[in-house]
């Protein structure tokens, strides 16, 4: 492709760990982003962008890692007049404490009482819900506990840490208390499983609850939640799912980890990887 137009904006100084290049472009043909260290001409994140991709949004984010402190630019190239606007630099995961050389990041300190929830019983979707829900509120500071039928007694930890808990029997309740940090719904296939993993991470990026089309009825008619996306009859096998995650998400997201999970688990480690802004997939070889 003959990337005749290139534009270069300025994005400021980029701080020692994870940071995100954020902008909005419109273009008739594809466009290639690049982060690129101002003072060595070295490329610190790229991301190709698909005509497909930029029908379906115009804002965008570039996530990109630095030792130390870099002067960055962001470069658009594309084969059409790309309109770019709104170049801004922002830190990723500001919420959390996470240097270079620390394996995990650090997130703030709990709230003295937790809003607790047995969901052993509930369904993989309401898991689903809750653990978004849980992963959204715990990244700023970690007010959610739950239980997903533990051999060992989930509220051994927060007490011998000095924490009280406050028992809570219905997820709704607990949406209605934190309602103000979800912009909105993220429905999966239930044909295509491999959509729990995708809703999961794109809930994670836009701040959303990855939820059955059954629990998107009731959140929408309670609280009014937007759907934000819609995975029902999109994609054609899991292929294309991952596909999507890959060209769509990945860039915006955490680049440091990865995680690996079942879409039947509905819980497990799935709110952690929404508070981190992690990917989620799985490759079953026996369905591969």
């Amino acid at each position: 492709m003959d990337l005749a137009n290139q534009s270069t904006f300025p994005l400021g100084k980029a701080t020692e760990g994870e940071n995100s290049a954020c902008f909005t472009v419109s273009c008739s043909s594809a466009v290639t982003a690049q982060v690129v260290d101002a003072a060595s001409g070295s490329v610190l994140a790229k991301r190709e962008i698909s005509p497909k991709l930029l029908a379906e949004s115009k804002d965008f984010k570039l996530n990109f890692i630095c030792d130390g402190d870099v002067q960055a630019e962001l470069k658009i190239s594309s084969a059409d007049k790309a309109d770019v606007t709104g170049v801004t630099l922002v830190p990723f995961l500001k919420e959390l404490t996470w240097p270079v050389k620390q394996q995990l990041p650090s997130f703030n300190s709990p709230e003295k009482t937790l809003d607790y929830l047995d969901v052993t019983d509930f369904s993989r979707d309401e898991k689903l819900m809750v653990s978004c829900l849980k992963g959204l509120v715990n990244r700023v500071k970690p007010r959610i506990h739950t239980c997903e039928g533990n051999l060992h007694d989930a509220t051994t930890w927060p007490k011998n840490i000095g924490l009280t808990l406050n028992e809570v029997t219905d997820p709704f309740a607990l949406i209605e208390k934190y309602k103000d940090a979800v912009n909105g719904l993220i429905i999966i296939d239930s044909e295509q499983e491999a959509t729990v993993n995708l809703a999961t991470s794109a809930a994670a990026v836009k701040n959303a609850l990855a939820v059955s089309a059954e629990l998107a009825d009731k959140l929408t008619a309670q609280f009014g939640f937007p759907v934000l996306e819609d995975y029902r009859g999109k994609f054609k096998d899991m292929f294309e799912v991952y596909n999507y995650l890959y060209d769509r998400y990945l860039p915006e997201m955490n680049h440091r980890i990865l995680a690996s999970l079942d879409p039947q688990a509905g819980g497990c480690l799935r709110e952690y990887t929404v508070a981190v802004k992690a990917a989620v997939v799985w490759f079953d070889p026996r369905k591969v």
